[in-house]
This record gives structure tokens, C-alpha cells and sequence, in this order.
């Protein structure tokens, strides 16, 4: 029987690339290998948890894990005391460098939970000033608009 000669041709797993495969090769592999010849070789280009991409090449499934990322990053403490860098996998997500940071951290926090209220005023001035730079706005494109018609009617 002669083999064929005809190619199929699919999407890679990423998505982003066509694979074409050999149709008499594509039928008789296991899928271990039909999942290795759908790859188009080129590194994942997904996000991992940690915002890091993924480190593996085109892969069918889910990506690698956090625990897996190798990515070098600098962490700093709160009070920019303490530096540490490493891969992301071995470090957390934060860093502590002593009671002076951890009251700092804790007073970050209590910022963050206890929203600032804005004077009335202030607030008043601030939609002033973004209802003039709108109507300003309204003015360039409308002038533009006129200057466009008149320039096509010529």
C-alpha cells in the first residue's frame, strides 16, 4: 500500500501558528506524539499566575505551574530597606525586614482600607476642568470635520 501524500493541516495548541502534518504520519501516532507533531515549537505564549509567561514550548493542557516559573525578579521590603533577587518560584510575593517595615506595612494598609474623601470643592473644580477640556475637544473635532468637508467638496 503506498503511503499517502497528502498533509493536515491544523492550528497549532497555542493557537497562533499552522502545523501541517503528514496524513499517513498523523494516523498511526499515539497521541503522545500526535500532541509533539501539533506543536509548533515556539515557546507558550501564555501568562502564568505570577504574570510571568509561560516557560515551556507549545504544549497541549494547562500551562507550567508558579512553582515552576524561573523568571529572576527583585523583590524589595515596604521601606526599601532590604533587597532580595531570585526566581520567582523560590521567592513569595513580598518581603519583611523588621519591625521598622512592619509598621510601615501596616500603616500602607490602613491607607489603602480608609478611602480619602476629597473636599466638595476640589471635587466641583476637577469636573470644571474636565468639562472645559471636553468641550475644548468638541471644538478641534468639529472645526477638523468642517475643514475635511470643505476640503473634499474642492
Amino acid at each position: 500500500m503506498k503511503k499517502s501524500t497528502a498533509y493536515v493541516k491544523m492550528k497549532c495548541h497555542c493557537g497562533l501558528n499552522p502545523v501541517y502534518v503528514p496524513c499517513h504520519q498523523w494516523t498511526v501516532e499515539s497521541r503522545d506524539k500526535q500532541d509533539e507533531l501539533q506543536s509548533c515549537k515556539n515557546r507558550c505564549c501564555k501568562q502564568l499566575e505570577c504574570g510571568h509567561r509561560c516557560p515551556l514550548h507549545c504544549h497541549p493542557g494547562a500551562c507550567a505551574s508558579r512553582s515552576q516559573c524561573r523568571k529572576k525578579i527583585t523583590l524589595r521590603c515596604p521601606c526599601k530597606c532590604r533587597k532580595i533577587e531570585g526566581p520567582c518560584c523560590e521567592l513569595g510575593n513580598s518581603i519583611v525586614c523588621g519591625k521598622e517595615c512592619r509598621s510601615r506595612v501596616q500603616e500602607d494598609e490602613f491607607k489603602v482600607k480608609e478611602p480619602k474623601s476629597e473636599p466638595e470643592e476640589k471635587t466641583k473644580g476637577n469636573r470644571l476642568g474636565q468639562i472645559k477640556i471636553l468641550t475644548a475637544l468638541s471644538a478641534v473635532v468639529l472645526f477638523a470635520a468642517v475643514a475635511l468637508a470643505y476640503w473634499l467638496m474642492q
